[in-house]
């Protein structure tokens, strides 16, 4: 797991840890602004989150999760961190699954005839052109995070979190939004549907609008 900076204000007592979906890269992301500080996670190559955050420094940290990054966040251990607020994007905890996530049969195909065009006509939609200058690894290196987080996922149970806000894509053809409804039916959680593809964050300005913070 590869960690980043995506911003770092000095003057903010407020934390945003970001886990992001597979094949993310920073460059996915700068179009937020943010006043607080927000560490992108992502690379899931491997799982060890040892990570010396100080957070004692910050008054409110902010768990957002994005696609498989939901159910990455849910099988590693953070307890010990103080959370105001969880944000669901996009994904499922379960992550690999036949009824909440994406089947198992599909993820396997995918590990092995991944398509670096097609899957960014997946996620991107109608918005591909707005991502000339998005960065993303090697073919070779792209699958063998797919088989990382597939083997993750698949021998490491989840820890259903409370969500606050869950955030359903509405033109998502990965995490299909009746697979995302199904997961989530037995949440409190606040539910909102975005009018977008698998990646919604052209829907949001700011970090803080995305994570509901006055």
């Amino acid at each position: 797991m590869q960690t980043y900076w995506l911003h770092k204000n000095t003057d903010s007592k407020i934390l945003i840890l970001f886990f992001a979906g597979f094949a993310s890269h920073y460059t996915h992301y700068t179009h937020l602004d943010s006043k607080a500080n927000v560490l992108l996670l992502h690379d899931y190559t491997d799982f060890t989150f040892d990570i010396n955050l100080e957070l004692e420094k910050y008054d409110s940290i902010y768990l957002v999760a994005y696609s498989m990054g939901v159910s990455i966040a849910a099988r590693l251990p953070l307890s010990h961190i103080p959370l105001s607020r969880k944000i669901a994007l996009s994904g499922t905890e379960s992550g690999i699954d036949k009824l909440k996530g994406i089947n198992p049969a599909i993820f396997r195909h995918t590990i092995k005839n991944l398509n670096i065009d097609d899957f960014k006509r997946a996620i991107f939609g109608e918005n591909l052109d707005r991502t000339k200058d998005f960065h993303f690894a090697s073919i070779s290196h792209l699958k063998n995070e797919l088989q990382c987080i597939y083997d993750f996922c698949m021998t490491t149970p989840h820890t259903p979190l409370t969500w606050d806000r869950i955030y359903i894509a509405k033109n998502d053809t990965l995490f299909l939004p009746q697979t995302c409804h199904k997961a989530f039916e037995n949440s409190k959680s606040v539910i909102c549907e975005l009018a977008s593809w698998h990646y919604p964050f052209f829907a949001f300005d700011t970090w803080e609008g995305l994570c509901a913070i006055n």
